[in-house]
């Protein structure tokens, strides 16, 4: 919930409104909290041994240091490096992380992966654009969440569209 917060601060800034740099900074002390370095991951709150690390909360946090200025930072760098060594491959599965939903992560992972750039987006980006087109459906859309089907495929369809999108930069606050 952090990062949609940051990514609403920051649309709002980007659109001339004033947003207390106090509300960022509180934003953003939480998101450096949920690293978790021993893991080299973001996980989804900063309590120790927290079981719900996962690839989308490592690319949710990623994209919300991004969003909130701190750009290239070396959390960001090993959480973008430990991101390259999972896979999409493995179409509409959890990657073995506890929780880990597909559509979901790879969204968040292609928006902080982006912004990462150079050799994190080069090494990224073409596996999932091959895995995402291999498993797009003939109507166009794609499967819905394995883990949950609460939200249907209108929703995974959605974030895929996109994430693979990212690159032609049409929404604003993901822009570099």
């Amino acid at each position: 919930m952090t990062s949609w917060q940051l990514t609403f601060y920051r649309s709002a800034i980007n659109a001339g409104f004033d947003v207390p740099k106090q509300h960022v900074d509180d934003a953003m002390g939480y998101v450096r909290s949920c690293f978790h370095p021993d893991r080299g991951r973001f996980c989804y709150t900063p309590v120790p041994n927290e079981d719900r690390c996962s690839r989308g909360m490592s690319g949710a946090g990623i994209l919300a240091l991004s969003l909130g200025g701190e750009h290239q930072t070396e959390m960001a760098k090993t959480a973008a490096s430990s991101l390259l060594e999972d896979s999409f491959e493995q179409y509409n599965r959890s990657g073995g992380y506890n929780r880990d939903r597909y559509h979901y992560s790879v969204y968040h992972c292609t928006l902080g992966m982006y912004q990462m750039g150079g050799v994190y987006w080069t090494e990224f980006y073409p596996a999932v654009v091959a895995t995402l087109l291999k498993y797009q459906r003939p109507d166009g859309s794609w499967d819905q969440e394995s883990v949950t089907h609460a939200l249907g495929n209108t929703h995974t369809t959605a974030m895929m569209i996109m994430a693979l999108t990212v690159t032609n930069q049409l929404i604003p606050v993901y822009q570099r």
